[in-house]
Parts: C-alpha cells; structure tokens; sequence
C-alpha cells in the first residue's frame, strides 16, 4: 500500500521515498535520523494492523518532541480506529479509505491551495475536536495506477523462495502442484502482486475501508 502511494505521488511530481521500518528492523531513532537526513515535508506512516498502534504513537511522538515542525499521515487498516488514533497520539491526519487520490487532495492543502473542509476521506483535530470529513473517492479505474515503482525497496528482501514464503500452507495440504514443488531450483524466488481492490465479505475480524471488488483485466496482470 505504502509503495503503491509513493509511486503515485512521485508520478504525480512529489519526490518521495520509502523507509520499511518493519523489514529492517529500523529502530524510531534510526527513522528520526533518517529524517534529518532526508529532510521531508511530510512523514507519511502506514499501520497495517492494530499492533502497529503502540509503535505509531511511539514515532509521532519522537517526531514532534524533535520539534521538526513535520505534518504526521496516517494510511492504512488502522485509519479505521481514527477516533482512538486522534485521541491518543500526535498524528496530525488520518487517511481513510484508499489514499492516492487522498493524498494529492491533502497536500494540496498543506501547500494552502485548498481548505480543509475540501479534503474528502480524511479525519484530523479542530480546537480539541475531532472532525471526520465526507468519505473521500474510489480509484474507478486501477490500471491508471500503473505499476508501483519498484526501485524505490530493496526488491531482495521481498522475493523469497517459494517454500519460505508458502511453506506452512504447502505442509498443510495446499493445493500446489506436486511437479511444481519437486522441481524448484534454489535459485527461483517469489512475490506477490496485486490483482484488485475490494472484497465481496464482511468477515467480522477484517478491517475494510473500501467498498466493492474492482480488478485488473487479465492483460494488466
């Protein structure tokens, strides 16, 4: 999701960059020199799932008692707790929903080209309140996304063998083709893309933010 958006914004004439906290093992320290370093305008982070709240909140926190004056974005399934997020740490805004035509429309607005109440899909603080803005707008058509830039990771940290990636479901009797498991060479790698958006469920533990199923004709893929 996170590349997905720098992508989009880098094609949209943002210069941007990556920082996977999460592969790398990045201490908050290491992110804040980094940030030195870098010298963004915006810090964008993205929690995945609800265990990555403690860690958020841990690195807006580093961020503004650096005093870096840094605007703090929040993407991601834990947007879905926006409320508890405003609350409770110094996120400045929370993207809700699918974040390329979100993202544009919100830093046009830290640029003051457009007012906050325009900024459709997203929650912040007002005087101590918090204010949720209408929902902000699909992305009808996804081959306009194109592919993510993938130079901007380091691709070997994402492409493991195929039994490191899919081992425990191969034991467990996942359907794989007997053939294609006995005659994998070490060197073969895996990975992962995307081939829609959206879901056709409501499963009770599932966090959604988007509605519907949109997906890539089989010529995309």
């Amino acid at each position: 999701g996170a590349l997905y958006i720098a992508s989009w914004l880098i094609r949209n004439g943002y210069e941007t960059e990556i920082y996977n906290m999460d592969i790398n093992r990045y201490t908050v320290s290491d992110l804040i020199e980094k940030i030195y370093e870098y010298k963004p305008d915006v810090v964008g982070l993205s929690g995945i799932v609800s265990t990555t709240y403690k860690y958020i909140k841990k690195i807006a926190l580093a961020i503004k008692d650096e005093k870096l004056d840094i605007p703090v974005i929040l993407g991601g399934q834990l947007s879905r707790a926006a409320d508890i997020v405003l609350k409770n740490t110094l996120v400045d805004y929370v993207v809700i929903g699918e974040g390329e035509l979100i993202i544009l429309s919100l830093l046009a607005h830290l640029k003051g080209e457009r007012p906050i109440n325009e900024v459709k899909g997203i929650a912040y603080r007002k005087e101590g309140e918090i204010i949720f803005n209408p929902p902000g707008d699909q992305v009808r058509d996804l081959d306009s996304l194109s592919q993510p830039l993938w130079e901007l990771i380091e691709m070997d940290r994402y492409t493991p063998h195929p039994i490191e990636r899919w081992g425990g479901f191969i034991d467990n009797g996942a359907q794989f083709s007997k053939h294609f498991i006995d005659n994998l060479d070490d060197d073969v790698r895996s990975f992962t893309i995307m081939t829609g958006r959206g879901c056709t469920d409501w499963c009770t533990f599932c966090s959604r933010n988007i509605k519907g199923l949109r997906k890539h004709p089989h010529e995309f893929i």
